[in-house]
Parts: structure tokens; sequence; C-alpha cells
């Protein structure tokens, strides 16, 4: 089956993306301003972000202990 592409460039986590399959994704991130917890990526860029918010939080508790 193929993939259906969603037409909606990529902002990019780690850099420029060229995909133009992305969508708003919320990030794991506790913003006040609601509108700065979400990104639009593609499916890649949002492991890439999803990876690198686990390990800031993971950072951030380690800290607290």
């Amino acid at each position: 089956m193929e993939e259906k592409l969603t037409n909606i460039r990529c902002g990019g986590w780690s850099g420029p993306c060229e995909s133009i399959n992305a969508s708003k994704v919320r990030m794991n991130t506790a913003y006040v301003d609601e509108d700065r917890n979400w990104v639009v990526l593609c499916p890649e860029c949002c492991e890439e972000c999803s990876e690198y918010w686990a390990d800031m939080w993971a950072d951030y508790y380690r800290g607290c202990l």
C-alpha cells in the first residue's frame, strides 16, 4: 500500500527537511503559551523530536533526585 502524503512541508527538527509529509504534532513540552508546544514535522523528524525531549526530561528528573 502506497503511503499517502499530506503535502505539508516539514519544518525540520535537527536541520532542513525536504519532506512534504508533515503534520502538526504536540511536543513533550510544558510551555505556558500552548502554541509553543506544537510543531509541524514529518514522521522521521517527529521521532527525533520525541527522542530529544525524552532525553531532556530524563536529565531534568535525574537532577531533581
